[in-house]
């Protein structure tokens, strides 16, 4: 079935952890895969704090994309996010590795 990966994009773009600026949410979908998965560009300070709430001790912040507990908590905002702006449940995503240096 079709997902609309631009609206998908828009709408996880729209989470306060994103960083849009620094390239945002993106997106993948194909038949290989159940659901999307998401590549999320996130804001360092927003990660921290995710981390500071988890008590999550980290030496860099660049570390903290790589934690289960950090990428469950953004996966779960991007949930929301997506159930709040009407996304289908095949436009949900069910995976999400959050970075924090943007890719090339």
């Amino acid at each position: 079935e079709y997902v609309a990966l631009e609206r998908m994009n828009t709408v996880y773009n729209g989470c306060a952890v994103i960083d849009v600026e620094a390239g945002g949410v993106c997106c993948f979908a194909d038949d290989s895969l159940d659901k999307p998965i998401a590549l999320a560009q996130c804001k360092s300070a927003e990660l921290a704090k995710i981390a500071d709430d988890l008590k999550i001790s980290y030496n860099n912040v660049d570390e903290l994309g790589t934690l289960k507990e950090i990428q469950a908590t953004v996966l779960k905002q991007l949930q929301e996010a997506g159930k709040k702006n009407g996304l289908t449940p095949l436009e949900i995503v069910a995976g999400v590795h959050p970075l924090t240096q943007p890719w090339l």
